[in-house]
């Protein structure tokens, strides 16, 4: 048995509308605890990120451009994971997926979301 999209679409609007959603780079798999974040990189801080209301699909998707870095320092570890958080730093981790293109941010350069990039689904 399976969900409806409509069951679908509140459960993510549950947390996508109505929550606050910050978005985090992985240099691999986060798991399900958020493990391997680029935490420790010149730079880089978790993104707060808008999204809009979930469509018949039951997928929602970020609204805004959105930018991590510049990196400082030194290069940072290439990115192949981004994660889902309740919080800037700390907070509880709902989940990660993997990148379509895993990026390595260079110094002086940044990774980022183009409104519409990050597309979530159940």
């Amino acid at each position: 048995m399976a969900f409806t999209d409509a069951f679908k679409a509140v459960l993510l609007d549950a947390q996508f509308q109505n929550g606050t959603v910050y978005v985090s780079l992985h240099s691999a798999d986060p798991g399900t605890d958020g493990s391997n974040e680029l935490t420790a990189e010149g730079g880089y801080a978790r993104l707060l990120m808008e999204f809009n209301a979930c469509g018949a699909d039951g997928a929602t998707e970020n609204t805004n451009d959105e930018t991590f870095g510049p990196a400082s320092g030194d290069d940072w570890p290439e990115a192949g994971y981004f994660g889902l958080w309740s919080a800037l730093s700390g907070g509880t981790f709902r989940g990660g997926f993997q990148l379509t293109t895993p990026k390595t941010v260079a110094v002086g350069e940044t990774a980022k979301f183009a409104a519409g990039d990050l597309d979530v689904s159940i």
